[in-house]
């Protein structure tokens, strides 16, 4: 891993350490952690720095996707990764996501 200029990752439960020289966050809470995580991030994280979010579902009491909720708290690149919908639940006209 060191010829191509990084390390093996170094775990650590301080949100300023882990976003520190950052260049892109994957995000990858429960989708029910939105709102809790948007709000410990909104401080710390760089204009600049892309943020992928790997979850599924809608948001819960937003009724909307992920990105969606985080681009009224900033306006930083975002890319939802989602895995498979259920049929029944395009059938219904429900907001899908898929890969």
């Amino acid at each position: 891993m060191e010829k191509y200029g990084f390390g093996p990752p170094s775990p650590s439960t301080d949100l300023d350490t882990v976003l520190d020289g950052a260049d892109v966050i994957l995000h990858v809470l429960p989708v029910g952690a939105t709102e809790e995580s948007i709000a410990m991030l909104t401080p710390r994280l760089a204009a600049d720095t892309p943020v992928v979010w790997a979850a599924k579902g809608l948001v819960p009491g937003a009724d909307a996707l992920i990105p969606e909720v985080a681009a009224t708290h900033w306006q930083n690149p975002s890319v939802m990764l989602s895995g498979p919908s259920f049929a029944d639940e395009v059938a219904l006209g429900k907001p899908a996501a898929l890969v």
